[in-house]
């Protein structure tokens, strides 16, 4: 029901916008679609939906420039503060900037350390001016770029003049790399963006469904992951694309969040739902109370279901399987955690879930009161 009212809602406004191509963005998009062309066997007046395979690590590295500040940036969320993981999320052997990076500080057997983020920001701003590294970098990047742009024009972007892009969330930076990556492009369609919900960054070139940045946080800000978690795909992060038979094709990672089968049999469940409101004419519901009960109040085997599912933070997948969403608490852990400032969104990304299967006897209330302490903390 959520993701029909959301799927429902894209497709009319891109109408009335005069969008005619609107690409859902992988992984997330993945059942939306499926969703999009059922309402559209209903009404062919709706613009065409397609799935779009992307991802930050994907389109970052087809545009990384270490020369600009926001770019640094980008390619800095690592599982370990260390070169050789920042070279890793690069895809860049470091033996090959060996030269450049002792030359600044940092010979090979210092690649293993720790170093704080402004420290990366740094060894990546002194690269840019070194001309080695600018061109390795530049090399990666006009070759990552090629196939990029080639992708995009195999979907179809470029044979419209209006286009969507259509994400989950949360601070709409998808939407400004693909618009950096079309500008690039001898002809730049115009680019706006739907959202099920933003937490940051409203403007004029986008909108959200369910989550709208204010002052005053929505509860379910504190519970991105498992917003994501009900629209899972069947396949890995989008790594990259590569030419196949005159195609081009995305290149998955293998960090899937559940057995595949178990996802399509979730979205066949979700797609009978949706034909049957079509069937009854049903509009799409009001969701923010039955998101209230599923997430806040889950039932003992909703929780266990959870556990079946992982969760990834990282721009790119890591060695080792990812954590569940759902943990099991000790009191000193619940204690802590309920005393201290709500922060890692991956340290405790279903936090409800994980209290109702370590304390079955926890008040209903409780939970509720921990979902607005984490309402405050983000305000603060």
């Amino acid at each position: 029901p959520v993701f029909y009212g959301f799927v429902h809602w894209v497709l009319h406004q891109a109408q009335a916008r005069g969008i005619t191509w609107v690409g859902f963005l992988a992984r997330d998009g993945q059942l939306p679609t499926k969703i999009a062309a059922l309402l559209r066997e209903r009404d062919p007046s709706l613009p065409d939906a397609h799935y779009i395979c992307g991802s930050r690590h994907a389109w970052y590295l087809a545009l990384f420039d270490p020369a600009l500040p926001r770019h640094r940036q980008w390619v800095n969320l690592l599982p370990a503060p260390t070169l050789e993981a920042l070279f890793n999320n690069l895809e860049i052997d470091p033996m090959e900037l060996r030269d450049d990076l002792t030359a600044i500080g940092h010979p090979p057997e210092s690649w293993k350390s720790t170093l704080s983020y402004e420290q990366r920001l740094d060894v990546l701003q002194q690269l840019s001016s070194r001309d080695h590294a600018a061109a390795l970098f530049k090399q990666r990047r006009d070759d990552r770029l090629r196939r990029t742009l080639s992708y995009f024009e195999q979907e179809g972007v470029f044979r419209h003049q209006h286009v969507a892009l259509v994400d989950i969330g949360w601070s709409g930076t998808m939407l400004d790399a693909f618009r950096q990556l079309l500008d690039k492009a001898a002809v730049t369609p115009d680019v706006f963006g739907f959202y099920f919900g933003l937490h940051q960054n409203p403007g004029p070139d986008r909108m959200s469904y369910l989550l709208h940045p204010t002052r005053w946080p929505d509860w379910l800000t504190a519970f991105p992951s498992v917003v994501e978690m009900l629209t899972p795909a069947d396949h890995g992060q989008t790594v990259d694309y590569v030419a196949v038979d005159g195609r081009i094709d995305p290149v998955y990672a293998e960090d899937l969040v559940a057995p595949p089968r178990q996802i399509l049999d979730f979205h066949d469940g979700a797609l009978e739902y949706v034909k049957a409101a079509l069937a009854a004419n049903e509009p799409p519901p009001n969701c923010r109370r039955l998101l209230w009960t599923f997430i806040v109040h889950p039932t003992t085997a909703q929780v266990e279901r959870w556990r079946d599912f992982r969760f990834w933070t990282w721009q790119r997948p890591t060695d080792g399987r990812a954590p569940p969403p759902v943990g099991t608490l000790t009191a000193g852990e619940l204690f802590g955690r309920g005393l201290s400032t709500w922060g890692s969104v991956d340290a405790w990304p279903c936090p409800t879930a994980s209290i109702r299967r370590s304390f079955p006897w926890m008040p209903r209330f409780m939970l509720t009161l921990l979902v607005r302490k984490m309402q405050t903390d983000r305000f603060v």
